[in-house]
């Protein structure tokens, strides 16, 4: 992910973190009833010419499997929300911390814009910067933090190569 992306997708990220966070610490999964139903109409099929078993058979087939196939459901789901939590979780630490590392104006000023969600007129204000020298501090900062990734890449593709 690049720099532009995180400016822009940033705040979507941390509501996206906590409401997973949110789903995985009430994590309750699909109900019994949510199973029977999947089971009993995901073999279902419009061009069936007749009912080819009775409703006893498909009934039994389904208690005796609906277990089964709901501690699957409900496994694969708990780990999907827990790998998507823990990959936005790595980018936005990582983003965080190589925002941290910028000199201290340039840190300053992506922190009003980031967490503090300032306006170009407030940073101009709160820092006594024209709005072009503000613009330019940005662009340096995308600079470096862009840099940063990079390294991060670069790293990650030397371990894979060898």
């Amino acid at each position: 992910m690049r720099v532009e992306t995180m400016l822009k997708e940033y705040h979507k990220m941390k509501k996206e973190l906590s409401l997973l966070t949110f789903q995985i610490e009430r994590f309750e999964g699909l109900t019994e009833d949510d199973v029977i139903e999947m089971m009993y109409f995901q073999n279902h099929n419009d061009c069936e010419r007749v009912q080819t078993s009775n409703i006893s058979e498909k009934t039994a087939t389904i208690a005796m499997k609906y277990k089964e196939v709901m501690d699957r459901e409900n496994s694969e789901w708990l780990h999907y929300l827990i790998d998507r939590y823990w990959e936005l979780k790595d980018e936005i630490d990582f983003f965080e911390a190589i925002v941290e590392m910028l000199p201290d104006k340039l840190s300053a000023l992506m922190k009003g814009f980031l967490y503090e969600e300032k306006t170009w007129d407030q940073m101009e204000g709160e820092l006594h910067y024209s709005r072009r020298t503000i613009g330019n501090f940005r662009r340096e900062a995308i600079r470096i933090l862009n840099e940063s990734y990079r390294i991060r890449d670069n790293a990650e593709c030397e371990y894979m190569c060898t």
